[in-house]
């Protein structure tokens, strides 16, 4: 999967540092179509003269692989959104979005705002239009931006799906601790995990899926839509659950005790 060549502003303006390096929660990025990144229509495509330097696809990255910047691999069965402009800034023409093999998945218009939003809800990053993959089987294809009447193409972009295997939920600070501090806001990672041919692990993103926050009582802390790397409002006392469900109904839970900061001979919160 090819590397993107620009971060974008994050999440709310939430700092974390993971890998070693200072991101942003929930960032985008910028990735060039296989005709934006050639500079050539690309081998078995007719492509329209109204895109010349092709099309840039944004999306989310990982929280902890900042330096390995990508879009997608998608959950099987899951949802990934992805916004589209032109490199040049000039206004998207009218186009169609279709998937090459519609049985890996499928495309459709997205509605609403894309990606991070500020205080007054307003967009953090404008594009054009946004697409919304919704994965339906293990394989790859390609998205396929294309003029509707010509059906010449615009600009691709490949994308692969993995079944998930498992999910994986960290602190961000400190993978190894499995205990929230009382009273502070902690950076909660939630890793989506597939396995492809040869059963490597894979990294993937499931954009629909929804992660939920209990304190004691079974009262929710924080209900949100989907982001890697979420901050969690403490309680003073424990435990907290985090559960997360993915878009084809599964559900997958951790809970973690809470401590008091002295605990750990802290006076102050890891920062969020």
């Amino acid at each position: 999967m090819r590397k993107t060549k620009k971060l974008l502003v994050g999440f709310g303006g939430i700092a974390l540092v993971c890998a070693g390096l200072l991101v942003w929660t929930a960032c985008l990025a910028e990735v060039p179509g296989e005709r934006s990144e050639s500079g050539r229509c690309p081998p078995g495509e007719r492509c329209s003269s109204a895109t010349p330097h092709g099309v840039t696809f944004v999306g989310h990255f990982f929280f902890d692989e900042a330096h390995v910047l990508r879009l997608g691999p998608v959950v099987s069965r899951g949802r990934f959104s992805i916004g589209l402009r032109l490199p040049d800034r000039t206004p998207l023409p009218a186009f169609d979005a279709r998937a090459s093999d519609g049985s890996i998945f499928t495309v459709q218009r997205g509605e609403g705002v894309f990606g991070p939003v500020d205080e007054s809800g307003r967009p953090l990053h404008s594009v054009d239009a946004h697409v919304v993959v919704s994965a339906q089987r293990a394989g790859r294809a390609y998205l396929r931006l294309i003029d509707p009447r010509s059906g010449e193409l615009y600009d691709r972009l490949e994308l692969s799906v993995f079944d998930l295997v498992d999910v994986s939920i960290v602190p961000v600070h400190d993978e190894d601790r499995d205990y929230l501090y009382a009273g502070c806001r902690e950076l909660v990672g939630v890793r989506w995990i597939g396995a492809d041919e040869t059963g490597r692990r894979v990294r993937l993103f499931d954009t629909g899926a929804r992660l939920e926050a209990f304190n004691a009582e079974q009262a929710r802390i924080n209900v949100l839509s989907w982001a890697d790397c979420v901050p969690i409002d403490v309680p003073e006392r424990g435990p907290v659950e985090i559960r997360v469900t993915a878009s084809d109904g599964r559900i997958f839970r951790r809970s973690f005790e809470v401590r008091p900061l002295a605990a750990d001979g802290l006076t102050e919160c890891p920062s969020a």
